[in-house]
C-alpha cells in the first residue's frame, strides 16, 4: 500500500472511531508506521532519505492535527442519533488507561491531543535522528569554520558608523561575535570604475591590519579573508554581470590583489583566502581555466599553507547549478572549482511566500523551503550534487536574510523591521545544512544593515543571536 493511502486509511479510522481505546490505537498505528518507514529508509537511497522522512512526519502531523477538530462532542452526539448506545457515548468521557473522567468530551480530547503532540515531537526527533545517521549527519557538527562576515570598507551606510577607521565600532561588534561563539570572515572591497574595468584600488595594508589587531586583542578568531570586487568603494556591484573587457589584464591585476591579501593572511595565521566571489561569467566557463590555474599556482607557490576557496552563487541557475549541468553534459570541462581546497556556496533562497506576522511562520516552514524543488533545483540537492561531483569540502560562504518581515520571501526584502525571521532561518540552516557531513564551515551575511542580525549596543539578545548562543553552548556548533 502507498504511504499516502496507508495514512489516509488511518485518518479515516481516527475520524470514525468513537471509543477512546480505538482512537488511541489508530494514533499508535500512525506512530508505529512512522518508525517502520524510518527503519526501512535507513537501508534505502541515502540522498532521498531525509525528504522521505519529512514527508512521513508531515503526514503524521496532519493526522494528529485532525484529531482535535474531527472527533468532537458534536460528532458523538450524531453517533447517538444514529443509534449508538448512550452508555458508550458516556464512556468516551473516560480515559480508558488511567480512569480520569472529563466533564466535557472536548476537554478530554484537548488534553489527550496535547499528550499526543508531545509524543509526536519526541517521535519526530527520533525519526529525524535516524535519518541523519542514515546519511552520515552527526548530532553535533564538526565544522572548522564558524564566522560572521565583517566588511572593512571605504564607505558605509549613513545610518551606521562602521567605517574602516572606526576601531571602537569594530571592537563592540567583535565582543558580540565572541558572545555568539563565532569568529570573523573579513570582507575587503577592491574597487573598479565599471563592470568592464580591470584596474583595482584597495585599502592600505596598515588600515586593514589595524582592524585585524583589534580582533586579535580580543582573541577573536579571523578565519577567512574574502575580497569583493565593487564600484564606488561599496559592495553594490552585481558581480554576475562583471566581465572585464581585457581578460589578460584582469587576471594579472587580480592575481596581484590576491597576493596582497594572501600576504596579510599568512602574516596573521588566517587559514582561508577566497579567490572569487560570485564571478559567474568567469568561473563557469572552461575557456578561463588556464588563467585561474596560473593564478592559483602563483598563490600556492608563495603561500603553500594558505587554503583557497571561492564563493559561488547557489540559487536557481547560479554558478553551482550551472557548472553542474555543464559538467554532466561534458565531463571533460575544467573550471576553477577543480583548483580550490573547498567550494564555497552563497546560500540565499525564497523560503516562504508570506510576510512574517505574529508567529505565522515556523522553523518547519523554513526548512521545507530548503528542500522544495523548483525546476529540478533545491538548496540541499545542489549542495549534495556539488560534493558528489567535486568531492571537496563545502563552505557556506554566505547565508542570511534581511531583518524585515519579508526577509524569508526574497534576498532583497521589503516590509517592516523584524529580527524573528533571522532566528527562524538560522535554526533551519544550522539544523539542516551545517550538519551535512561535507560542510566544513559557514559565514553569516552579515553584521551590517540591512542584513544585520544584532545591535552591538545594549544588552538585548536578538533572535538570531539567541540561536547561535544556544547552539554554541550545547556544543552543536
Amino acid at each position: 500500500m502507498a504511504i499516502r493511502d496507508f495514512f489516509n486509511s488511518l485518518a479515516k479510522k481516527v475520524r470514525n472511531e468513537v471509543y477512546g481505546v480505538n482512537v488511541r490505537d489508530a494514533l499508535a498505528q500512525s506512530v508505529e508506521k512512522s518508525g517502520e518507514m524510518a527503519e526501512k529508509a535507513v537501508n534505502a537511497d541515502n540522498r532521498s532519505y531525509d525528504a522521505q522522512v519529512r514527508s512521513v512526519v508531515a503526514e503524521q502531523r496532519s493526522i494528529e492535527s485532525s484529531l482535535a477538530s474531527t472527533v468532537t462532542q458534536k460528532q458523538l452526539d450524531e453517533a447517538v442519533k444514529a443509534g449508538t448506545p448512550i452508555e458508550e457515548v458516556q464512556q468516551a468521557h473516560v480515559n480508558g488507561i488511567n480512569g480520569k473522567v472529563y466533564d466535557l468530551l472536548y476537554q478530554r480530547m484537548d488534553y489527550e491531543y496535547a499528550e499526543k503532540e508531545t509524543q509526536y515531537q519526541n517521535t519526530n526527533q527520533e525519526i529525524l535522528g535516524i535519518g541523519n545517521r542514515a546519511i552520515g549527519v552527526p548530532e553535533k557538527t564538526n565544522i572548522s569554520m564558524k564566522t560572521a562576515s565583517v566588511m572593512i570598507g571605504f564607505k558605509v551606510a549613513s545610518s551606521e558608523s562602521q567605517a574602516y577607521d572606526n576601531l571602537e565600532w569594530f571592537g563592540k561588534v567583535f565582543d558580540r561575535l565572541l558572545l555568539q561563539g563565532l569568529g570573523a570572515t573579513f570582507i575587503t572591497i577592491h574597487n573598479v570604475k565599471s563592470s568592464t574595468a580591470s584596474t583595482f584600488e584597495h585599502l592600505s595594508r596598515d588600515k586593514i591590519q589595524a582592524v585585524i589587531d583589534v580582533a586579535k586583542s580580543k582573541d577573536l578568531p579571523i578565519q577567512m579573508l574574502k575580497p569583493h570586487i565593487g564600484t564606488n568603494f561599496e559592495d553594490g556591484l552585481n558581480r554576475a554581470d562583471y566581465l572585464p573587457s581585457d581578460m589578460n589584464a584582469f587576471f594579472t591585476n587580480w592575481t596581484n590583489e590576491l597576493l596582497f591579501m594572501a600576504e596579510i593572511a599568512d602574516a596573521n595565521d588566517i587559514e582561508w583566502l577566497c579567490i572569487s566571489c560570485e564571478h559567474y561569467r568567469m568561473t563557469t566557463e572552461n575557456e578561463y581555466y588556464a588563467q585561474w590555474k596560473q593564478l592559483v599556482d602563483t598563490i600556492r607557490t608563495q603561500y603553500p599553507k594558505l587554503k583557497l576557496t571561492l564563493a559561488a552563487t547557489h540559487g536557481l541557475d547560479g554558478e553551482l547549478q550551472n557548472s553542474i549541468v555543464k559538467l554532466r553534459n561534458n565531463p571533460t570541462i575544467q573550471t576553477v572549482f577543480d583548483l580550490v581546497d573547498a567550494i564555497g556556496a552563497n546560500v540565499y533562497n525564497s523560503y516562504y511566500w508570506e510576510y512574517y506576522e505574529n508567529g505565522n511562520i515556523s522553523v518547519r516552514d523554513v526548512e521545507r523551503g530548503l528542500y522544495k524543488t523548483l525546476q529540478n533545483y533545491s538548496s540541499i540537492q545542489v549542495l549534495t550534487d556539488t560534493y558528489d561531483i567535486w568531492r571537496k569540502p563545502i563552505l557556506i560562504t554566505e547565508f542570511g536574510c534581511m531583518s524585515k518581515t519579508g526577509g524569508l520571501i526574497r534576498q532583497i526584502a521589503t516590509g517592516e523591521e523584524n529580527y524573528d525571521v533571522q532566528g527562524l532561518l538560522f535554526k533551519a540552516i544550522l539544523d539542516n545544512v551545517i550538519p551535512l557531513p561535507f560542510i566544513d564551515g559557514f559565514a553569516i551575511w552579515n553584521v551590517y544593515l540591512p542584513f544585520k542580525y544584532f545591535d552591538f549596543e545594549g544588552e538585548t539578545i536578538y533572535p538570531g543571536e539567541r540561536v547561535l548562543i544556544e547552539y554554541h553552548r550545547k556544543g552543536i556548533i
